[in-house]
């Protein structure tokens, strides 16, 4: 609950440098009719949770093991950011975070949540974004420290491709078992 507490201290922060973050690196949006396939996004999603493995190994840490009620809790969350066409932990009417993931299924005692979008909708414009909450610096790196976090053990990664906005959400759900 205080991790709960603490990212949403940062969530205003957080949107606006994404936002920056974003619009320096994704480049041109893609045309309508390129849109990516489901496929492509799970896809694109495996290589996130590649990337978060061999960023983890790097720094001396267990893999993570991928779980698919996290992967379903943040693909809820992904269409429910796409509708609202806003990054946010949470959307009117969505449940908490920690209740989504208790409604997913996943008994937990610790949990963290990554949020971001990118225009690029290559696996290049996803792993940018991606890289740019890894390469967050303390004190203003709080998905950095879900992405090293010596207590979560599972994550869940969800894309969706939205072609009305044209923008690729990336929701990264992390927890601990109970």
């Amino acid at each position: 609950m205080a991790r709960m507490r603490a990212t949403r201290a940062w969530v205003s922060a957080l949107v606006l440098t994404l936002g920056l973050a974003t619009a320096t690196i994704a480049g041109p949006g893609p045309a309508a009719a390129t849109t990516p396939s489901p496929a492509t996004a799970a896809y694109d999603a495996q290589q996130v949770f590649a990337l978060i493995n061999t960023e983890r190994h790097a720094h001396g840490l267990a893999a993570l093991r991928w779980n698919t009620r996290l992967s379903a809790a943040a693909h809820s969350h992904n269409l429910l950011m796409a509708k609202y066409n806003t990054l946010s932990h949470q959307l009117p009417g969505e449940l908490s975070f920690g209740a989504r993931i208790t409604a997913a299924g996943y008994s937990w005692r610790a949990i963290g949540e990554n949020c971001a979008w990118t225009s690029n909708w290559s696996l290049a414009g996803v792993l940018a974004a991606h890289n740019g909450m890894y390469n967050e610096v303390a004190p203003n790196d709080p998905h950095r420290r879900n992405i090293l976090s010596t207590t979560l053990r599972d994550v869940g990664i969800d894309i969706v491709m939205d072609a009305v906005h044209l923008k690729a959400w990336i929701t990264e759900d992390f927890a601990a078992p109970a």
